[in-house]
């Protein structure tokens, strides 16, 4: 049996250029999410390729981001070094009290970039 496609892409209008979307809306961008993930897996891996991955994206959107930071609220934080992770490190037992106390006080707040 032959599949019959919905979309063939072959009928597709041919672009002139890919739109990189960095436009935050309702949602965040998708090459803003990259950003800040690619930051988080460069401080827990410290490979450099996920650094300078970001710092492509910084460079194809930095005069878009700086004419309109009110438009770009998700990219904004790791464009200007504020997104880097922090590091919450709790060592004790699972059923320590004074450790689940800590839990809750931390988990009562949010914070985007723990790790």
């Amino acid at each position: 049996m032959k599949r019959r496609l919905l979309y063939d892409r072959n009928d597709a209008e041919t672009l002139i250029i890919r739109p990189k979307e960095v436009y935050d809306g309702a949602l965040p961008s998708g090459n803003s999410v990259a950003a800040l993930t690619l930051l988080k897996l460069y401080a827990l891996t410290k490979k450099d390729i996920y650094r300078a991955q970001a710092g492509s994206l910084f460079g194809c959107f930095s005069s878009s981001v700086a004419q309109a930071p009110y438009a770009h609220s998700f990219y904004y934080p790791p464009w200007t070094g504020s997104a880097r992770p922090l590091e919450i490190v709790l060592e004790g037992a699972d059923d320590d009290p004074t450790i689940n106390k800590m839990l809750k006080v931390m988990y009562k707040y949010f914070i985007p970039v723990k790790t």
